[in-house]
């Protein structure tokens, strides 16, 4: 999968979490969404999801701040699935209870925009936490790691089976973290520094002894170059090949992969399902995390699928554009069809070097017109 499709979905993917008693079956608020017991000889550990909601300022959604906006498709989350599931693997006991008021309820990601970074910026990367009024004055750790969406993703898989070493240990190697006591409504305003180029996740937390509260997360990319983009003609017509120059500035030279993805907003969304057993499946992808599916014990599909063949499996109001080049600028085309809709068409151009890493990306809006008489 392009990387730089993983930015504008993955928004909503990793949930938030705080702890709980273990010496019974969980009893949920609505505050709560999951909770995780991990039992090994007689040593309990805890973790629990707090509840995301619609609301922009209650949510306990993280928004950064002092960097490019990148338009996000619309991102809606659903949990569909038991409310208990209990299973002993390897000497481990793994018990999770959702929130019987999660199941069926579809969450709207709040936010349009996302924000990405470069490391010339004169500005540190400052952010906010939106907390709900229950946390309020609740001492957190904001911690900045450097991983990836995805391997978070993985990481919290290896959590569900009982194994949260891995999770402490990146905790451990931040690259920053700072201490907050959240406000009279559950919000703390958050400085993340001016890290490297790098892709990066910031989560808020309370560990204490072996309970990790995990109030939010939220991925954070610094790119390693600003890039140029010219489109031509600036307002196509279905059928017409739209030519696209693109410039890496104050970039050197490598072995450079260019893509372009060009998608009608109307197909600009992603659906989130959250499945019995705590698991993330496919459900209605449209731009990046097409065929996904995770089960109990691993994440399939994550990095198996073109740009081509998500486009081709989503929508037919799409094209895409690929090449290589040692050269800090390269040229694409676009070959769109006659039948294609009009309207807004959401242009992702996106640069990655040779070890798939994301070094820059652009975003442009274009128009599709009238054919005329």
């Amino acid at each position: 999968m392009d990387r730089g499709a993983v930015i504008v979905i993955f928004i909503a993917v990793v949930l938030s979490v705080t702890g709980v008693s273990a010496q019974e079956r969980i009893k949920m608020d609505e505050n709560y969404s999951v909770s995780v017991v991990i039992e090994t000889a007689g040593i309990i550990e805890n973790l629990t999801f707090a509840d995301h909601t619609n609301s922009k300022d209650e949510g306990n959604w993280i928004r950064l701040e002092n960097g490019k906006s990148v338009l996000l498709p619309n991102i809606t989350f659903r949990y569909e699935g038991v409310s208990y599931t209990n299973y002993t693997r390897n000497g481990t006991t793994v018990t999770v209870t959702t929130n019987p008021k999660l199941i069926n309820k579809t969450v709207f990601y709040p936010y349009k925009h996302h924000q990405v970074h470069t490391p010339g910026s004169v500005n540190n990367i400052t952010a906010v936490f939106y907390g709900s009024t229950c946390f309020a004055n609740i001492n957190v750790d904001a911690h900045l790691i450097n991983i990836t969406a995805s391997d978070m993703i993985n990481m919290l898989d290896e959590a569900l089976n009982g194994n949260t070493i891995p999770f402490h240990n990146l905790l451990n190697e931040s690259v920053c973290s700072t201490k907050k006591t959240l406000n009279e409504t559950g919000d703390a305003n958050l400085d993340l520094g001016r890290p490297i180029a790098g892709e990066y996740m910031i989560v808020i937390i309370n560990r204490t002894n072996r309970d990790i509260q995990l109030f939010s997360a939220a991925p954070v990319h610094v790119l390693k170059y600003e890039s140029a983009v010219t489109v031509s003609p600036l307002a196509p017509q279905p059928g017409d090949f739209i030519d696209i120059a693109v410039e890496l500035r104050n970039a050197t030279k490598w072995n450079y992969s260019y893509h372009a993805i060009l998608l009608h907003e109307d197909d600009y969304r992603a659906a989130i399902v959250l499945q019995s057993n705590v698991t993330i499946a496919e459900h209605d992808f449209n731009l990046s995390l097409n065929n996904v599916r995770r089960n109990k014990t691993e994440i399939t599909g994550l990095d198996r699928y073109t740009l081509i063949e998500i486009v081709e499996k989503t929508t037919k109001n799409a094209s895409v554009g690929f090449t290589k080049s040692k050269e800090t600028t390269a040229s694409l085309t676009l070959i769109t069809e006659a039948n294609m809709k009009l309207g807004e068409y959401v242009l992702l151009v996106v640069v990655n070097s040779p070890d798939e890493k994301l070094v820059a990306l652009n975003q442009t809006k274009i128009s599709f017109t009238s054919t005329g008489g």
